[in-house]
């Protein structure tokens, strides 16, 4: 069960670097160097015999795939800042919003890594579950670039893992609100991913702000609870032994 699994997360990989982000958590749990490395490597084959094609082909486009992030920064800190700072008619004192996308992807790399190492060293008290929204809700906290489909992993965890009602209500609340304004926002504007130069006058585009901002303190909530309520009382799941 642990090969298919690493076969079918590298499979995931090769499409899109973000399933790398839970694969550092399975290898964690492994519990010998030579079972995190058999994981390691059947995971590492699909992807690379899937990527390496295109990485000889322009080696450069390949890394910025990879590495860099070309879309608009949907929702979550960023997008608040940036509107903030537009009302306020302050010049943005940051790099371009690509070099910001991508600085923040890198980031996020770490901030994984951080969870990983955290979950290594407890988990005998705290369950995959848990660590994995804990990395998912990580990722919308430092990640400058949330888009709106995103908000659904982490769904089925906050049924998993022990955290009070009010924030189960709170993200779906919040993580709807900012979802619809965001499609309704590129609907009004003729455009599905890039928002610039659409005025920020509406009421509409105050909404999308407002609960793109409210999205980013859930998720800092969400790192918070994981991490000090209800550790040891998540609802179990099947053993992959």
């Amino acid at each position: 069960r642990w090969d298919r699994s690493a076969l079918l997360l590298g499979i995931g990989i090769a499409v899109k670097p973000v399933p790398a982000f839970m694969g550092l958590l399975f290898l964690a749990v492994r519990p010998t160097a030579q079972a995190k490395l058999r994981f390691f490597s059947l995971a590492a084959v699909p992807s690379a015999v899937a990527s390496l094609p295109f990485a000889l082909a322009d080696v450069d486009a390949f890394l910025s795939a990879v590495f860099g992030y070309k879309s608009d920064p949907l929702i979550g800190w960023y997008r608040f800042a940036t509107a903030l700072v537009d009302v306020l008619g302050v010049p943005l004192l940051l790099p371009s919003t690509a070099t910001v996308l991508s600085v923040t992807k890198v980031a996020v790399v770490l901030s994984i890594l951080a969870v990983s190492v955290w979950y290594l060293y407890n988990s005998r008290t705290v369950s995959l579950p848990r660590a994995s929204l804990l990395v998912i809700c990580a990722f919308y906290v430092v990640s400058a670039g949330v888009a709106a489909q995103y908000l659904y992993w982490a769904v089925p965890l906050l049924f998993l893992v022990a955290l009070p009602d009010w924030f189960r209500v709170a993200y779906a609340v919040v993580g709807v609100g900012a979802a619809a304004t965001r499609y309704a926002f590129a609907y009004a504007a003729g455009l599905l991913t890039d928002v610039a130069g659409v005025s920020g006058e509406s009421a509409l585009v105050v909404l999308y702000v407002g609960f793109s901002g409210l999205f980013w303190l859930v998720a800092l909530a969400g790192v918070y609870l994981v991490l000090t309520h209800g550790r040891g009382s998540d609802t179990p799941v099947p053993s992959a032994a």
